[in-house]
């Protein structure tokens, strides 16, 4: 991702929900990829120690396989006790305390590994899965490419890092990267279905259904590989290849709820009332609490003139999925037709209330769509006020906070921005442009040193971006840590090698500040797009 100018970039960044299927390795005992490090004690107690590490290390990896997964902490506790080189050990304590749902407890073990064996590409892959599950994902970016650096010919670390890049919005090289892990590996199921995702998501269908195709030839008795496939079909309303393909999924899985309820539903579309119930039936009877299900059953019924037994469906799909507007509405419906008017009523606001809900949350991105424009237009009084009305719909809309962020600090009113960049890193803590502009504007307050570290933060995280490097160039410089700064004005002239004012501030750096000041780009506002600030 490159910008004609750091200060162009500043909105658009997609807010993206998607499931990625990552998966943090353990690694087996008996691999005997590792050593230890030994201390100053008798050596037949050390191999002793040594060797109980190694066993205990195995009975957790063992327990970890069999779902025990606190159990498997404590015996890798134990091993690294009784090791602390025990580089496998604390690799899988990270992995079983990442399944147990600690994703951020797993990242201190992690790091203790890679400081004892820095180039190891795996250790540096699990560490960016679990930063991407501690909602750290640019952070994961960094981490997996570093990887990747250590292991250029890796299919995985290639695939995962398509796949955090799909995540933060990078389409572009997120395709590169799964391209490239198809090219390094022999017909890779996985890889084939998340490109075809990704180019189903920028428009491009026809081509993504060749990906999904080459999936399901990949792996062809695979029942995801169908359902998805299915899905893609249902998106494009050819509703009798999707019904085949789920159909397929459910002969090579019959205990899968989500592929009865997808059938079911899909029955229910085309006024299949038999088949919608049978189907959602068996859903519900391998997973009933699936609200999708229950909902989707309830209308059946209603349609069938059921209506008791429609109610309790209702009840039981929005007591599952409290949140569906479609639920509450369909219950407050079929209690009004069972004159059941004043509970029908208390769903019925309640529906309302929803849906007023997800109207602000429309009409907010509205807002902060048109403030975009504005601020590509210089017109930041008129931005802030759209972003403010945005915000005011919309508290948690990290995007919104950022522009209305930068409008504040092109309107120069710095404290106000800074206090927006804060709320924004508290909801998004590695979000480069958010570090980045935050620097500017505690740079432009004197506070020189709070600057620098969000600076220093922004460079790591964007290391080919040569405006940030020369923004923490001039706070390096101003602290007088000239060396440093030095390194930042190479690395920007190395980026952007035609570009005056950096040629200029590494001549100044160099001389060291003899009759000189190192200058900071100009901070305006300029054209983005989906995946930038």
């Amino acid at each position: 991702m490159r910008s004609s100018e750091r200060s162009t970039r500043f909105s658009g960044r997609a807010l993206i929900a998607l499931f990625v299927a990552l998966v943090l390795h353990p690694w087996s005992h008996n691999k005997g990829l590792f050593g230890s490090f030994p201390g100053f004690e008798n050596p037949s107690s050390l191999k002793s120690d040594l060797a109980r590490s190694q066993s205990i290390n195995a009975q957790g990896l063992r327990l970890l396989d069999r779902g025990q997964i606190g159990m498997a902490v404590e015996k890798f506790r134990l091993a690294i006790a009784l090791d602390p080189g025990n580089i496998e050990a604390l690799n899988n304590l990270a992995v079983a305390m990442e399944k147990g749902g600690n994703a951020q407890g797993a990242l201190p073990a992690f790091h203790r590994a890679l400081r004892l064996d820095p180039k190891n590409p795996k250790l540096h892959s699990n560490l960016a899965l679990a930063l991407r599950r501690s909602g750290r994902s640019h952070e994961a970016v960094l981490e997996m490419r570093t990887a990747l650096s250590l292991d250029p010919g890796d299919s995985e670390i290639h695939r995962n890092l398509g796949l955090l890049l799909m995540e933060i919005g990078e389409e572009e090289q997120a395709e590169r990267e799964l391209r490239a892990a198809i090219s390094a590996e022999s017909c890779p199921a996985e890889t084939h279905a998340a490109l075809g995702r990704l180019l189903v998501r920028e428009k491009r269908p026809s081509e993504g259904l060749d990906e999904y195709l080459a999936a399901l030839r990949c792996s062809p008795r695979q029942a995801s590989r169908h359902y998805d496939l299915g899905e893609l079909y249902r998106a494009a309303g050819d509703f009798e290849r999707a019904a085949a393909e789920f159909r397929e999924a459910i002969r090579l899985e019959s205990g899968n709820a989500k592929f009865h309820r997808s059938l079911g539903s899909l029955a229910l579309k085309e006024d299949d009332l038999a088949t919608a119930q049978v189907e959602l039936r068996r859903a519900i009877g391998i997973d009933p609490r699936s609200g999708e299900a229950h909902r989707d059953l309830g209308l059946v019924l209603s349609r069938q003139g059921k209506l008791d037994e429609s109610i309790v469906e209702l009840q039981r799909a929005v007591q599952l999925l409290p949140g569906d507007e479609p639920s509450h509405l369909m219950l407050a419906r079929a209690l009004r037709k069972a004159g059941r008017s004043n509970q029908a009523a208390v769903f019925l606001d309640s529906a309302q209330l929803k849906s007023r809900r997800e109207k602000d949350a429309s009409l907010a991105k509205a807002y902060n769509n048109e403030a975009t424009a504005l601020l590509e237009n210089s017109q930041f009084e008129q931005a802030a006020a759209r972003l403010r009305q945005s915000i005011r719909l919309d508290p948690t809309d990290a995007l919104a906070r950022f522009n209305y962020g930068v409008a504040l600090l092109l309107q120069n009113k710095l404290d106000d921005a800074i206090a927006q960049f804060d709320v924004t890193l508290q909801m998004q803590p590695d979000d480069p442009d958010t570090h980045y502009y935050l620097g500017r504007a505690l740079l432009a307050k004197d506070r020189v040193w709070e600057a620098a570290r969000h600076l220093e933060r922004a460079a790591r995280l964007m290391p080919a971006d040569p405006y940030v490097h020369n923004t923490l160039a001039v706070a390096l410089a101003k602290t007088n840590q000239l060396s440093r700064a030095t390194a930042e004005l190479v690395a920007a002239c190395r980026l952007e090698a035609h570009d005056a004012l950096l040629a200029e501030n590494l001549a100044c750096v160099e001389r060291r500040l003899q009759g000189c000041v190192p200058q900071l780009s100009k901070l305006r506002a300029g054209p983005s797009t989906d995946g930038q600030k």
